[in-house]
């Protein structure tokens, strides 16, 4: 259920441009992601995130991403790119 309302969420704010929800909705998608064990779509929105993040110069949600980044690449395994 988590993903539906994620998802319904970030198709609402895409469709008013809503930066913070659509921020939020897809850090959430990334989580949710990540915890299924879907690092590379979880890393999809990510970078989403970061993209927006660095767009609107938002550098608390920028540090949060790439946290969130380091995580995921920690739980596949890929200490390096961590």
């Amino acid at each position: 259920e988590a993903i539906q309302f994620a998802t319904q969420a970030l198709q609402k704010a895409e469709s008013i441009a809503e930066n913070v929800i659509i921020i939020d909705a897809q850090n959430g998608l990334g989580l949710i992601a990540t915890e299924q064990k879907q690092y590379e779509k979880g890393r999809a929105y990510y970078q989403k995130v970061y993209d927006l993040a660095e767009k609107t110069q938002d550098w608390l949600i920028l540090t949060n991403t790439l946290q969130h980044f380091a995580e995921n690449y920690e739980q596949s395994f890929e200490y390096a790119q961590a």
